[in-house]
């Protein structure tokens, strides 16, 4: 079976906001080129480029074979990811309004990490909106919880099951995949419109999320110096740029860089904890009604 990874980002992916301490950095560091490389080097057969509103990165490379142009959509309801597009989709609107937007250009609209507990997503909403598939495997979400209500949530659907590295960082490229029939952009195409993939891959190493931290601080100490533009990010504020390489900074120090990683890590499993205890409480309510 062929392999795709179907959510990955490249340094166009703009900037994110670190959500304990509040100062923006650059989401990923990778270049388009260098990200095709090692999807390459890994074996895979395709890999799908979803920067963050927008197909910038994709659009670099998408004379590659082995590229699906992409895009992961902020909407108002949760993200949305847009893929075999011609068009950029844009941001803010509702979630069924960009699904039909991907639909009318003849994209596939995916659900990525419906259950998140560190992104804007989608929830139980995934599953009433007119979606081509359900992101059931993501393998940067390490907590475990999110994944596994996606999968539970998804067992009865008609969705296609998906999975995707969502790799931020070069390393994490391939850690989650998508098995589909094939090797060609056609066939995944196939595949997805009628519900005939699997997800596969493994979580994520932490080691790769602290690596990406160091990165960013890096990349962002590089760009406020001119040598990488601003981030690549177009009319990006500059007090945004310099909250973010001068907090991003502190990640160059090794202890720094363990510790927060460390830290965030286990904090974001307490919260997937959370959310598996509500999930849990729910359903055993909604079958004592049932019963009843």
């Amino acid at each position: 079976m062929g392999r795709a990874d179907l959510h990955t980002h490249t340094k166009y992916s703009g900037l994110g906001v670190f959500p304990m301490l509040g100062f923006y950095y650059p989401e990923s560091p990778t270049e388009p080129d260098a990200l095709v490389g090692e999807a390459e080097r890994k074996g895979l057969d395709l890999v799908c480029i979803t920067d963050h509103n927008t197909t910038k990165g994709a659009l670099r490379v998408k004379n590659r074979d082995i590229v699906v142009v992409g895009e992961e959509i902020t909407t108002l309801d949760g993200e949305v990811i847009g893929l075999f597009l011609s068009d950029e989709i844009r941001a803010r609107m509702s979630a069924a309004e960009t699904i039909d937007a991907i639909h009318e250009q003849g994209g596939i609209a995916v659900v990525p990490h419906p259950y998140s507990v560190i992104c804007h997503s989608l929830g139980d909403m995934a599953f009433f909106l007119d979606v081509d598939g359900i992101e059931i495997f993501n393998a940067y979400h390490r907590d475990g919880y999110s994944n596994r209500i996606a999968q539970i949530e998804s067992s009865g659907s008609d969705k296609a099951h998906v999975g995707g590295s969502d790799a931020h960082y070069i390393d994490m490229i391939g850690n989650g995949y998508t098995l589909f029939d094939g090797s060609s952009g056609e066939d995944l195409y196939r595949a997805l419109k009628n519900r005939r993939t699997e997800a596969a891959g493994s979580l994520t190493p932490l080691i790769q999320g602290i690596r990406w931290s160091v990165s960013t601080a890096g990349y962002g100490l590089r760009s406020l110096l001119g040598e990488n533009g601003d981030f690549d990010v177009e009319k990006t504020a500059t007090k945004k740029k310099f909250a973010g390489v001068l907090g991003g900074a502190v990640f160059l120090l090794p202890p720094v860089a363990i510790g927060c990683g460390l830290l965030s890590d286990l904090i974001v499993k307490r919260m997937g904890e959370r959310k598996w205890t509500d999930f849990t409480k729910k359903n055993i309510y909604l079958n004592r009604c049932n019963k009843e």
